[in-house]
């Protein structure tokens, strides 16, 4: 058994949500104090997602970057796009640094954001955060659980030669995702059962903040896999999915 990958993998999101458990059955209705820690817009949640989704956006430029002179080819064109996309969310996370610099919304843009800040998905009553958050929710599980598990079943994935090697996660995400789509029902179902609180509330940032990670650690997935060449086509018990390790080494080269 690969213990490393399994603390990462499966130990990261299940702590997370151990935490977010504790809290909501511990500190049901944390104080202001507390409760601008962990869910404000400055708080650990929040900030601790944009900084996620920083990184990612940062691995994908240097994916991008490092292939420069490889045979990867129309791949860097993706790498350099998808940092651009991911480092747009992450901008959008923070406000283009309205929490930090306290800069006001210009008036233009006021009016028309529900929430009076300096972004663009709470715009005209919230409907691109609620159409990106649409988008996420369906694509999220299609793209990190369903497609790795019917790669996972060719021979042919994730060797050089296949599409899956440059672009395609394995199964190693999958509990980030999962976990993080049940946030999207936990305020419902808790709501039905007559408990409602301050965690029950913030369950969806929780869920941006498992989203975050998981792309955080994609990016590295593809950049040790395709940069590094470290790491291998391997499931948790180390078992090849597709080629030989060896073949997969000088694809790049």
């Amino acid at each position: 058994m690969n213990w490393k990958k399994i603390s990462l993998y499966v130990g990261l999101p299940v702590t997370i949500l151990i935490l977010y458990l504790g809290g909501m059955i511990l500190v049901p209705y944390p104080g202001q104090k507390l409760g601008n820690v962990v869910f404000s817009e400055r708080g650990i949640i929040e900030i601790g997602t944009a900084a996620f989704f920083f990184l990612a956006a940062l691995f994908a430029f240097l994916l991008w970057y490092k292939t420069a002179f490889s045979k990867v080819g129309k791949w860097r064109v993706i790498y350099l796009l998808l940092g651009l996309a991911v480092l747009f969310v992450a901008l959008e996370e923070i406000n283009y640094g309205q929490f930090f610099f306290e800069f006001e919304t210009p008036q233009h843009l006021s009016k028309y954001n529900s929430k009076d800040e300096f972004n663009l998905h709470n715009l005209f009553a919230n409907k691109p955060a609620h159409r990106l958050n649409l988008i996420a929710t369906i694509g999220f599980p299609v793209f990190f659980i369903v497609l790795p598990l019917i790669a996972s079943r060719s021979q042919n994935s994730y060797c050089p030669q296949n599409w899956t090697y440059y672009f395609l996660p394995q199964r190693q995400l999958l509990l980030f995702v999962i976990i993080g789509q049940l946030m999207t029902w936990f305020d419902d179902v808790f709501e039905f059962f007559g408990i409602k609180n301050t965690w029950t509330a913030e369950a969806t940032e929780t869920k941006e903040l498992y989203w975050a990670l998981a792309v955080l650690l994609w990016m590295i997935i593809l950049f040790r896999r395709i940069v590094l060449q470290t790491e291998s086509a391997t499931d948790f018990s180390g078992t090849l999915l597709a080629s030989e390790h060896n073949e997969m080494v000088g694809s790049v080269k």
